[in-house]
């Protein structure tokens, strides 16, 4: 038995004299303010009682841990109004736990006469208002959070699969090569997208066959970037705030980072619609019901409709806007802190992010679908609208191939597929959890870095655009100017690069447009031969 006063905040750390089982409790209830207010704690090692409140369901397998309050020389069960006078954490050791599921439960009142004369047996033992910290947890101890003050004791469920306290344990080894994962991955992104963005607004790309649909597009990715660059560099942080870091600062935080985040999310989807409509609707009404779509428009959209589900989100669950974890920890005066300022599982609120991120990602992927069996569809008749000898047609098919591939990559990353990956955490466990992890903190992490890749670094267009206007520049070194205009007049002198009349005749040869048989719509499609290939993989 072990008598504490209070501390001037209403909690107090109670460590029995073992040291083995740990009692940490918070004042909750406002009617003892002003008094001195005493924790009882007592630990009660009576293996037959415990042998007797348990069943071969649900046997006990710690000892029982009391804690009361008194006040004022009377016990303190519950404030005036009902509401639970103290939040009590638990660190209750037991025999060694392989990997059973574990309950923390506390005892029943005992139960009335006419409950005792019924058939059924009484019920001693009820998991309501506690549940299991896994992060204190560990194979022989077992944290408990509770909501009210009683008998507490853990129970393990035989023939059952609990994997939280392995998976934890995995975690924290992995936690620290994951946080700095995460933040060079993300700080390279923020610095790769910031990049593209200067290139979509520097570089224009005007050629004669550019149309508005190519200019939207090109706005949409911009926009597409800032998004991801303003939700990616929130996230930094947020994802471990600062000790001292306020309880309202970390919610504001994480509403910010998810109103981004969904917001990237509408620039994604939008992206797959344009993709779609560039490349397989040829219908004359969807078509033009598309061409009345205005870049306004999709900001509009993007920009209202993350604030319908982060609205909601923050004003009917407020506490569990962010993400904590028990700390038994002596200095501190509550048994929770903020871990991360994101989403919490609890009540289902990360669902928030997670439904509309997952909703995007699978209609993209269909898209994604049918955009690949379009452009599959179309090599054959390329190669037979080009004709030529046979090397000439494995020619065409090894370059449409490898661009084919690079179209592959291009959507992939602009319609945010990686993100599937965040379904491997609705099962995975243990070692697969720890790689669903490192998988989804690289590829997700460095979307930024593909999207600069394959929109700027492998756009041949893109680059010889940044050329022109370092050498147009007036405030380019003169060695810069001088070593881009060598390479841009070695590629003009080069065999093969459209300079010489048989090369410009078999360019102009490949950019006459397919035309469907009579009687279907008609619809240009080029071949993605030289310059062709960047309306390709832009629309």
């Amino acid at each position: 038995v072990s008598v504490q006063r209070l501390r001037p905040d209403g909690t107090q750390l109670v460590r029995s004299a073992d040291r083995s089982s740990t009692v940490k409790l918070r004042l909750l209830s406002d009617s003892a303010q002003g008094t001195a207010v005493s924790m009882v704690t007592t630990v009660l090692n009576l293996p037959h009682l415990t042998r007797r409140l348990g069943t071969a369901k649900q046997p006990v397998v710690s000892n029982v841990i009391q804690a009361t309050l008194y006040s004022g020389g009377e016990r303190l069960d519950a404030a005036s109004s009902g509401q639970p006078a103290a939040e009590v954490l638990l660190l209750i050791p037991h025999s060694r736990i392989s990997g059973q599921l574990r309950q923390c439960v506390h005892l029943l009142p005992p139960p009335s006469q006419t409950a005792a004369a019924a058939s059924s047996p009484p019920e001693f033992l009820s998991p309501s208002g506690c549940r299991v910290a896994v992060e204190l947890s560990s194979p022989t101890v077992t944290a408990c959070l509770c909501r009210h003050l009683s008998s507490f004791a853990v129970t393990v469920l035989p023939g059952t699969a609990w994997l939280g306290v392995e998976t934890h344990r995995l975690w924290r080894l992995h936690s620290e090569p994951l946080r700095i994962l995460t933040w060079i991955c993300l700080s390279v992104s923020i610095v790769c997208l910031l990049l593209t963005s200067i290139t979509y607004i520097v570089v224009r790309m005007q050629t004669p066959m550019a149309d508005k649909s190519i200019a939207t597009l090109h706005r949409v990715h911009r926009s597409l970037c800032l998004a991801l660059m303003l939700g990616q560099a929130l996230f930094l942080a947020a994802f471990q705030p600062l000790d001292a870091t306020p309880i309202a600062a970390c919610k504001l935080l994480s509403v910010l980072t998810l109103y981004a985040l969904l917001c990237a999310f509408c620039w994604l989807l939008c992206e797959g619609l344009m993709y779609t409509h560039s490349l397989v609707i040829v219908l004359p009404r969807v078509d033009s019901a598309f061409a009345k779509v205005k870049f306004w428009h999709y900001c509009l959209a993007s920009g209202v409709a993350p604030l319908l589900i982060v609205l909601p989100t923050a004003a009917l669950r407020p506490e569990q806007l962010i993400q904590t974890e028990a700390d038994a920890s002596a200095d501190s005066g509550g048994l929770l802190r903020p871990s991360v300022c994101w989403l919490s599982g609890d009540h289902g609120v990360s669902f928030a992010f997670i439904g509309p991120a997952m909703a995007v990602c699978l209609v993209n992927l269909c898209l994604f679908a049918v955009i690949m069996r379009r452009l599959a569809g179309t090599r054959s008749d390329a190669a037979d609208a080009v004709g030529g000898s046979a090397a000439t047609s494995a020619s065409l098919r090894l370059s449409y191939l490898s661009r084919q591939m690079k179209v592959t990559a291009t959507l992939a990353c602009l319609l945010g597929l990686t993100w599937l990956l965040g379904l491997m955490f609705l099962f995975a466990e243990t070692h697969l959890f720890i790689v669903a992890q490192y998988l989804f903190t690289l590829l997700n992490g460095l979307q930024g870095c593909f999207i600069f890749a394959t929109q700027v670094c492998a756009h041949k267009r893109v680059r010889e655009d940044w050329e022109k206007f370092l050498i147009d520049g007036r405030r380019t070194p003169g060695s810069l100017r001088r070593l881009l205009e060598q390479r841009r007049n070695a590629r003009l002198s080069a065999p093969g690069s459209g300079s010489t009349p048989a090369n410009k005749a078999q360019q102009g040869r490949l950019r006459q447009p397919l035309l469907p048989p009579q009687g279907q719509q008609q619809q240009q499609l080029y071949l993605p031969y030289e310059g062709d290939a960047r309306y390709l993989v832009d629309k």
